[in-house]
């Protein structure tokens, strides 16, 4: 009997133990979820931590076998690799962020399980507006197998590494971003920071962002082997205060839509801008504060130019459309634009091809500049607008230098 009641009591008690135990690891589970070596899909709700699990930096920590939706926090540690099965991706809902903070000697890896067979993924999504959400020290490559949604409408999706929705946010920073069948970056909601990262191989331009992103873009990254080696600006309206500054070496930004600007714009000495056929740069007066300041120096002066010499191609040009007396160009060159009519003065008889155009009451002042190779005309300006042309050289302009009083 004694005995029968010493083995009730050692049971009770190791009832009590797992109970606690199992207590404990839901409770623990509520706050963060850390996963052993596993597949990834589906949705997570809760934080998530993904943890290295490997030493050997060539071992996958993690497959993911299915779309994989973040709802919360993901954390994820320094030296984890990641592989995505063909066409897999990884999202961040509006609900959640991600923090992939690695180091430079343990980088976190996105990448593909199959690599030498050609195997592509989706992509990373971002949709989360969290100013938390970083990307520092990681390699995002072999995605943009298929389109990512990104955006309201079906033309807006791309095949990209990492897409950044509309009213998304990220900074990333110390980042390759590489060998994608479609953008390196594509990034239609804004970049907090942007800093030493490095776009190699992929398809289509290397990063590609909306205009108000152009002021975000530091001089130390670097591009090779890319469609376009450089910043795509595919367009947009400027609505916020930008500083846009030169890239690195002579690294362009590749302007592939028009950009009309709405608010105080200012770019600095050596930056460098390659337009695609036909487009141009219109200064608005919408919301009665807008104007373009572009301060070069002798040695390195703002370059606006075509994107594509090789072809023949044009671009439309540069317009002013404010009287703002802040519209200033000093050491610049403007060439190879006029390819056809900017819309100036009330009247479509007025509409010239120029690489400079102002427009009725607007105000330009243009210093130590060369205005070139034009297709039509230099400068354009409707005969009630006030144009400052001071140390200006003309050189092969197709239909004239200037024609001031239109």
């Amino acid at each position: 009997m004694k005995l029968k009641t010493f083995l009730n009591f050692i049971l009770a008690t190791l009832i009590s133990v797992t109970f606690y135990s199992c207590e404990d690891l839901v409770e623990d589970a509520e706050d963060e979820l850390d996963l052993p070596d596993q597949t990834l899909s589906g949705s997570y709700d809760q934080d998530l931590h993904l943890v290295n699990i490997f030493d050997d930096p060539a071992v996958a920590d993690y497959i993911v076998v299915g779309s994989v939706d973040i709802n919360a926090k993901v954390t994820i540690d320094p030296g984890v690799r990641i592989e995505f099965e063909e066409d897999e991706d990884f999202r961040i809902s509006s609900d959640g962020y991600i923090e992939a903070i690695g180091t430079e000697d343990e980088p976190i890896v996105f990448t593909s399980t199959n690599i030498p067979g050609g195997i592509h993924w989706k992509g990373l999504r971002v949709r989360s507006s969290d100013m938390r959400n970083i990307l520092e020290h990681v390699v995002v490559e072999y995605a943009g197998n298929s389109n990512t949604s990104l955006g309201t409408y079906s033309s807006q999706n791309r095949q990209v590494n990492i897409g950044v929705d509309d009213g998304a946010r990220i900074s990333v920073s110390n980042t390759q971003i590489r060998n994608s069948k479609g953008y390196g970056m594509y990034v239609r909601g804004s970049l907090l920071e942007h800093e030493a990262n490095h776009y190699a191989d992929n398809s289509s331009a290397g990063v590609s962002v909306h205009v108000r992103n152009a002021g975000v873009m530091d001089d130390i990254s670097t591009f090779s082997g890319n469609s376009v080696d450089g910043v795509e600006i595919y367009g947009g309206t400027l609505e916020e205060d930008i500083v846009v500054s030169k890239l690195s070496g002579n690294t362009p930004y590749y302007v592939s839509s028009d950009i009309g600007v709405e608010a105080p714009l200012i770019i600095t000495e050596g930056a460098r801008f390659e337009f695609a056929e036909d487009v141009y740069i219109s200064i608005e007066d919408g919301s009665g504060d807008s104007y373009m300041q572009v301060s070069g120096t002798q040695n390195m002066p703002v370059v606006f130019t075509r994107a594509n010499p090789e072809a023949g191609q044009y671009w439309r040009g540069i317009r002013y459309r404010t009287s703002d007396n802040r519209n200033t160009m000093d050491y610049v060159v403007v060439e190879y634009a006029g390819n056809s009519n900017m819309s100036i003065g009330p009247y479509s008889s007025q509409n010239r091809s120029a690489n400079v155009a102002v427009d009725s009451h607007s105000f330009l002042s243009l210093s130590n500049a060369v205005i070139s190779n034009s297709k039509a005309l230099g400068v354009a300006a409707i005969s009630n607008a006030t144009l400052s042309l001071e140390n200006v050289t003309f050189e092969n302009n197709q239909q004239g230098d200037v024609e001031d009083d239109v």
